[in-house]
């Protein structure tokens, strides 16, 4: 059995592995905590893992409690910007309908960027920036980075975030890719872990 992400294709690439009888399971587009346990129920009854689907659900769902007790410390009209280094083709804000909205609606947080989707960004737009927070995820060593970080001020990379609103407070954050924007069983563990390194900012 193959699974296939949302995304996944190309088309013609799948139509090839359905002609030759490999079956697929295909997961719903649910960027959610809701979202993630309907994966898993659905991965399970697929490959008859109930029982192990059950108890790694109920982990989830005590995660889930601890990130809604932290969610409801801060004010709701605080802002933060998600940004991407894609290193090839520079800084790129996540926008309204993006993975990065979503998980800020996880962590019940504001996104400051208006345009909808992945845009790229100016040394201009990020210096105006007025958010709370700045989330900088890179795609360069995901797997070895820690899950939140604050962003080294000794990064010339990311000069331009030290002049921001949230840069003059300490408030830039390094965040790993594939924990913060993954979407996965331990999503919500990641979230509680950002959201309580982040708190300080959101007073």
């Amino acid at each position: 059995m193959i699974i296939l992400a949302p995304d996944a294709g190309p088309n013609a690439v799948i139509e090839q592995i359905k002609a030759s009888g490999i079956p697929l399971l295909h997961l719903g587009e649910k960027p959610s905590l809701a979202g993630i346990r309907e994966d898993i129920q659905q991965i399970a009854k697929a490959i008859g893992a109930e029982s192990e689907a059950k108890q790694l659900t109920e982990t989830i769902l005590a995660d889930e409690k601890k990130l809604a007790d932290i969610r409801s410390q801060h004010s709701t009209d605080k802002e933060v910007l998600v940004l991407i280094d894609t290193a090839s083709q520079g800084i790129f804000g996540l926008g309204k309908k993006s993975v990065g909205d979503h998980f800020l609606t996880l962590l019940n947080l504001n996104n400051s960027f208006n345009a909808e989707g992945n845009k790229p960004l100016a040394n201009e737009a990020l210096a105006a920036s007025n958010a709370d927070v700045i989330l900088l995820a890179s795609r360069n060593q995901a797997k070895e980075s820690a899950t939140i970080s604050k962003l080294a001020e000794s990064s010339p990379q990311y000069a331009q975030l030290t002049n921001t609103q949230a840069g003059k407070k300490g408030c830039v954050f390094a965040i790993n890719i594939l924990d913060a924007l993954g979407f996965g069983p331990y999503t919500a563990q990641y979230a509680h872990q950002i959201l309580t390194t982040i708190q300080p900012c959101l007073k």
